[in-house]
């Protein structure tokens, strides 16, 4: 005769029904091991991500044109000291030169601390 199990009031009904929802949505969201998220902002943690592969991203381009430029800096390096070294051997050789020909025995004038006259004799 008298139905207990249904309700009369409409409102009740629907708040039931809607706390139901609510509690399987909730369910549904923490026994679901991909999409539980539990204190964690994943939105942030992405954006840090991001944000440490373009600062590696760009480290990683700073040290390839500091490379490109020390590679640079080597092969003007080597150019100078080639220079440098073309430069003292032609010094040496001139002053060799100089030697051989303005530096010759029967062109010396020395002095001898033992005779002081010898300028004159000679």
């Amino acid at each position: 005769m008298y139905n207990i199990n249904q309700s009369t009031d409409t409102k009740e009904a629907a708040a039931i029904e809607a706390r139901r929802n609510r509690e399987k949505e909730r369910q549904n969201r923490f026994f679901n091991v991909r999409n539980r998220v539990m204190g964690v902002d994943v939105q942030a943690l992405n954006n840090q991500v991001g944000d440490r592969k373009r600062r590696e991203a760009a480290e990683r381009s700073k040290e390839a044109a500091y490379g490109t430029s020390q590679v640079q800096y080597d092969v003007v390096v080597q150019m100078l000291e080639k220079e440098e070294a073309d430069r003292t051997r032609r010094l040496a050789k001139k002053v060799q030169e100089f030697r051989e020909q303005k530096q010759q025995l029967k062109n010396g004038r020395e002095f001898s601390l033992w005779d002081p006259d010898q300028v004159w004799k000679g």
